[in-house]
């Protein structure tokens, strides 16, 4: 059978496990000297580069659903990394921030993990890298492209009411 499925052929397949196989890769760097976890450690970092972020817009920007963020947030939380606040104009609404702490923690890890990206990459030449980031640019644009298609389907195909 030509036509037989693989899965360890197909895109979304293979993209999934490397990025699963390098995040906890990464994650044994920071996992056990800092006492955090993987959805911990993405909405720290993410924290610190968009302060005020609510968690709602963290878990859509850390690909985590809402449930982690809920839990991973709290226990930051009550280890004093993160702050949340609630927004002047809607009290049910909050924002995060790191905490002094939470900041110390992120600039401790930060060059682990480049460190640990430097040599992930370091199996490519310089050209390799581009042309890396050059193609998941297009492939993220491409992600786009269709689902503003698929969007604008389905407008389309809603029976008028």
């Amino acid at each position: 059978m030509a036509d037989q499925f693989q899965l360890e052929t197909f895109l979304p397949y293979r993209m999934n496990r490397l990025a699963e196989r390098a995040s906890d890769s990464l994650a044994r760097v920071y996992a056990e000297r800092f006492r955090i976890s993987v959805p911990q450690w993405r909405i720290l970092v993410t924290v610190g580069e968009f302060p005020g972020l609510s968690a709602t817009a963290i878990a859509g920007r850390c690909a985590l659903d809402k449930v982690q963020v809920s839990r991973a947030v709290s226990d930051l939380e009550s280890r004093k990394l993160l702050r949340r606040r609630a927004v002047a104009s809607d009290r049910r609404s909050r924002t995060l921030t790191l905490t002094s702490e939470g900041e110390a923690m992120v600039m401790q890890i930060m060059p682990l993990a480049r460190a640990w990206e430097r040599s992930l990459l370091e199996a490519l030449d310089d050209s390799q890298r581009r042309q890396l980031w050059e193609l998941l640019g297009f492939l993220d644009a491409r992600l786009d492209e269709i689902e503003d298609n698929d969007a604008a389907d389905e407008r389309v195909s809603e029976p008028e009411q």
